[in-house]
């Protein structure tokens, strides 16, 4: 008791000017106990003292100049409207900061050297904006190029009457409310894409407000329309076939020997003794939880893609981005078969 601990360092003592006064007592603490005065406090009081306004804050540098166009649209028309990005300016733009924070811990000879190298390049979307109104170079007869391209990277076949007669239908939906037509691979599904025009009919009035729940409910007619036509005859047995598609894609390309089963949902993929697949439905029919097979079609298409288990909202979302149109079919690869040996 009474004794002090031994300090290993000793204190650093600041030199202070012998002749300024000596600070004493609560009169040298702010408004609040062991605050400090801001810098902007500061500064509006020298700027009452001598009459002169204060300098306004600089801008903050924005990233994206389109994206921050329409993130700023689309919070003057509706926080609440869900709003779609471009992947490959989101993946540049990610790949621009990783980069800037990499110089930044570099030493300055290191990054005298970096900077030399300019930063990667974030392209700008090719698309028309989303709330921009319809496109002016859309032609009186077929698609416009951008909108061409990116419905066949998402499967839709234009050789085939019937998909491009349900794209006419829903570009025409949206012609008549002024809008440009729904795109998918954007991060936005198509049933928040139609319940943006039910947003932004609650913030019209008159005829506007009609039109465009006039074009949520014909988009919604259309999306069953094409979901029925797209159903096979029958609902076939056994388990779900992206659950099926994805475990088949996990397990060939594995790195690790040993794992030779894997189970996705109710559904058990696994390798046999002669590394073939077997797929196993784990689902209880006499469980009332269990859900049957759902027909996972190509939105505003009637192309039946596969039937899926439907636990998930974002079952059908998954389908084509992690395992692509080409692996729908189960196809091993035997290569990588032949590997595991």
């Amino acid at each position: 008791v009474g004794r002090r601990k031994r300090q290993r360092f000793p204190p650093v003592k600041s030199k202070k000017d012998k002749n300024s006064p000596k600070k004493r007592g609560r009169t040298t603490r702010s408004s609040g106990r062991g605050s400090k005065p801001s810098r902007e406090s500061s500064s509006s009081s020298s700027s009452s003292d001598g009459d002169e306004p204060a300098p306004a804050p600089a801008p903050a540098p924005g990233g994206n100049s389109s994206d921050a166009e329409s993130s700023s649209d689309d919070d003057e028309l509706d926080p609440r409207l869900r709003r779609e990005y471009y992947p490959e300016g989101m993946l540049a733009e990610r790949a621009r900061l990783r980069e800037e924070r990499r110089r930044q811990r570099m030493g300055k000879s290191r990054r005298r050297k970096a900077n030399k190298q300019p930063l990667p390049v974030v392209p700008a979307d090719p698309f028309p904006p989303q709330f921009g109104g319809f496109p002016t170079d859309w032609p009186d007869e077929g698609f416009p190029g951008w909108f061409a391209e990116k419905a066949k990277a998402m499967g839709h076949d234009l050789d085939d009457s019937r998909n491009v007669a349900a794209l006419e239908k829903m570009v025409e939906a949206c012609r008549r409310v002024n809008m440009r037509p729904l795109m998918q691979g954007r991060y936005i599904s198509p049933t928040r894409s139609i319940k943006n025009f039910e947003l932004l009919a609650e913030r019209e009035d008159g005829e506007r407000a009609a039109e465009l729940k006039a074009a949520a409910k014909s988009l919604k007619e259309l999306r069953n329309e094409c979901r029925d036509n797209a159903r096979p005859a029958e609902t076939p047995k056994g388990c779900c076939r992206m659950c099926a598609v994805i475990g088949a894609f996990a397990l060939e390309r594995c790195n690790d020997v040993t794992c030779r089963r894997i189970q996705i949902q109710d559904t058990l993929v696994e390798l046999d003794e002669d590394d073939e697949l077997k797929m196993t439905d784990l689902r209880d029919p006499l469980n009332p939880k269990s859900q049957d097979l759902v027909n996972d079609h190509l939105e505003w298409s009637e192309r039946h893609r596969l039937w899926v288990l439907m636990r998930r909202p974002y079952v059908s979302q998954i389908t084509c981005l992690l395992v692509g149109l080409q692996l729908l079919q189960c196809e091993v690869d035997p290569v990588a078969r032949h590997a595991r040996r």
